[in-house]
């Protein structure tokens, strides 16, 4: 079986987030984009030609996922930007629905990490900015 079949039965209610990497395998629970980050400051060498399944794959995960090296992705819900990222840096792509944008938790616009990330296509500028704006949400919290 092939590593993106393998990362996509990974996903389930519990998992969001699924890497296999010939015998690696690394799941997280954890939503957005902190899996891809935690791999990319504690283990990138593990995101070099990985196969990786998620739940939600917008531009920010997509230019993260750039940034490690990743072979290919699966997205059950990818955003349109998201997919024009993933081909720019000649990442194979599957998706299970494509969507316009990828909406915050309220529904009442853009995820402020996609938004972050719209101007963008360099994947080290997008992880800066990703950083930034993730620690400006919590500050408003």
């Amino acid at each position: 079986m092939e590593d993106i079949e393998k990362a996509k039965l990974a996903l389930s209610n519990e998992v969001s987030f699924s890497l296999v990497n010939g015998g690696n395998v690394f799941t997280s629970k954890e939503p957005g984009v902190k899996p891809i980050l935690q791999l990319l400051d504690n283990d990138k060498s593990l995101l070099i030609n990985a196969s990786i399944a998620d739940r939600v794959i917008g531009r920010a995960a997509a230019l993260l996922m750039a940034l490690g090296g990743v072979k290919q992705v699966y997205g059950k819900v990818m955003s349109r930007p998201g997919y024009d990222a993933l081909k720019q840096h000649g990442i194979g792509i599957g998706f299970g629905e494509l969507v316009d944008n990828i909406r915050n938790k309220t529904e009442t616009g853009l995820c402020p990490i996609e938004q972050s990330c719209i101007e963008t296509d360099d994947p080290l500028e997008a992880k800066k900015i990703i950083i930034t704006t993730i620690s400006k949400e919590r500050d408003m919290k």
